[in-house]
């Protein structure tokens, strides 16, 4: 009795600091978990953009996006989502991607997409040809990044 008494709190101590280290959260069914800050950025000169990007709730989403008519961005295409995004280690990771497909009629336009992790750029891609599309992507488990 006395042995499993003491397994049982070198099990919880272990787990309670594995917590603080910052790389993982408990998780009560999977055992570990992280929260990642996601961000998905658009910037670009083209006359309008149908922006795909996949959602912290695993769906994909489209915004028809146009360049700002005032402020510090006017002229410009600049779209950016950002969410918290939590995966554990039973969801088997997270996909993260953004795709811009830009065109005008001048066809002189040039776009940019990015995947920022915690502040990091993980992936970023840019395109200037009419019609193209800009894809970034990065896979999130727990213990990457």
């Amino acid at each position: 009795m006395r042995l499993l008494a003491c397994c049982l709190a070198a099990a919880l101590a272990a787990t309670t600091l594995a917590a603080c280290d910052g790389a993982a959260e408990p998780d009560d069914e999977t055992g570990a978990a992280r929260t990642y800050a996601l961000a998905y950025t658009v910037d670009g000169t083209y006359a309008a953009c149908t922006i795909r990007y996949r959602t912290a709730d695993y769906e994909t989403r489209t915004a028809e996006v146009r360049p700002a008519t005032s402020g510090p961005n006017a002229g410009r295409i600049a779209w950016r989502y950002d969410t918290p995004l939590r995966v554990s280690a039973l969801d088997g990771g997270f996909g993260a991607s953004v795709a811009a497909t830009c065109a005008d009629d001048a066809r002189k336009g040039k776009v940019t997409a990015s995947v920022l992790v915690d502040g990091r750029v993980a992936d970023t891609q840019t395109t200037a040809d009419f019609g193209a599309t800009a894809v970034a992507t990065t896979d999130l488990r727990v213990g990457s990044r």
